[in-house]
């Protein structure tokens, strides 16, 4: 297999560096989509191993997604891994991916989050069956079936909740995988998803205070410490 994680960025230069370096520690390719001559040229003097960059609008946001998920298609990937700019996977997140090679997806609907203003810590889940869009894992059955269409181009908006009804039907599905976890991390960058807002969403989450989350989610470090 060959196993690769999308990213899209637009700024957030620590976080998708500390990202890109923890990534190194799993055995894929990562293809960071950029819409900025400042984020290309930091991609590229990065300069790291399997990670690829590509151009594209910052909107819509729903193409600029998929311009990134055609590019993932040319390099033949198997899965594709979806993640936010933010959030952060478990370290044996893509090996495990690889075991479940017989799946059409894996999604998730709980997460861990961490707020870097707060230093507040939270687990959250989501109601009623839905998908979180960051950490969906969509393998090569699923995306040649749909053309690898994934993202409506037209959105900027609720790209999540539209891509959820084309999966959603699917019966090789595993949701939240035991082992499998998704951190994100929240502070004073956010624009589209304030912790805040999050919180308050009482009647789509369920949420609970973490006193006692192994952040180390498998690395060395915590990853909430690199962003105190």
């Amino acid at each position: 297999m060959n196993p690769v994680i999308l990213i899209a960025m637009y700024g957030r230069k620590k976080l998708v560096q500390t990202n890109l370096e923890l990534l190194q520690k799993q055995k894929c390719t990562v293809v960071v989509i950029t819409s900025s001559d400042s984020d290309y040229l930091f991609i590229r003097d990065l300069d790291m191993d399997n990670v690829h960059s590509c151009v594209a609008p910052n909107q819509p946001l729903g193409t600029k997604w998929q311009i990134g998920v055609d590019y993932c298609k040319n390099i033949n990937a198997d899965p594709l891994i979806i993640l936010g700019s933010d959030d952060f996977l478990s370290s044996g997140f893509v090996e495990q991916a690889i075991n479940y090679k017989e799946l059409d997806l894996i999604f998730f609907t709980q997460w861990h989050i961490h707020d870097s203003l707060s230093k507040k810590d939270y687990f959250l889940r989501y109601k009623n069956f839905f998908a979180l869009g960051s950490g969906r894992v969509f393998y090569k059955r699923f995306l040649d079936r749909n053309n690898w269409i994934v993202f409506d181009k037209d959105r900027s908006r609720l790209l999540d909740d539209y891509a959820f009804d084309s999966i959603k039907y699917y019966d090789k599905v595993l949701v939240n995988p035991p082992g499998m976890k998704l951190l994100s991390i929240k502070g004073a960058w956010e624009v589209m998803n304030p912790i805040e807002h999050i919180l308050s969403a009482s009647d789509k989450i369920d949420w609970w205070p973490e006193v006692s989350i192994d952040h180390h989610f498998g690395y060395d470090r915590k990853i909430k410490d690199l962003f105190q």
